[in-house]
């Protein structure tokens, strides 16, 4: 089982809370073994799970958490603001938009993003 399927399985059965206590249970216990990836992928995947599954708040939650984990990674952050784009956040959308191309000016999806929404912005 990968580390997002057992988080998944834990919020499934106890919610959020448990699955992120979960995650900082198997990191002391199995961080640097090969048991489970601790990579920003594995939150990535959960946190898409969650906004997919329409509970915007617990993705961004764990959006969060992936970007105090990795906050060199520009990928977390444009996470984290699509995060907030599903919750209508345009300010925190922008800001972590922001944080990612600081971390990646390549990063084209918070280039696309950035671009959108100063097009809707009135003049």
């Amino acid at each position: 089982m990968t580390l997002d399927e057992e988080l998944g399985e834990q919020y499934r059965k106890k919610g959020l809370q448990a699955a992120l206590d979960n995650d900082a249970d198997l990191k002391k216990k199995y961080y640097g073994g090969s048991a489970f990836d601790f990579g920003e992928g594995s939150l990535n995947v959960f946190g898409y799970t969650l906004l997919e599954g329409n509970e915007t708040g617990g993705a961004i939650q764990v959006f969060k958490l992936n970007a105090e984990t990795f906050p060199d990674s520009s990928n977390v952050w444009d996470s984290l603001a699509e995060g907030y784009l599903k919750a209508g956040d345009l300010k925190k959308v922008q800001q972590n938009y922001e944080k990612a191309l600081s971390l990646n000016p390549a990063n084209q999806s918070a280039k696309d993003a950035l671009k959108k929404i100063k097009e809707s912005q009135p003049k």
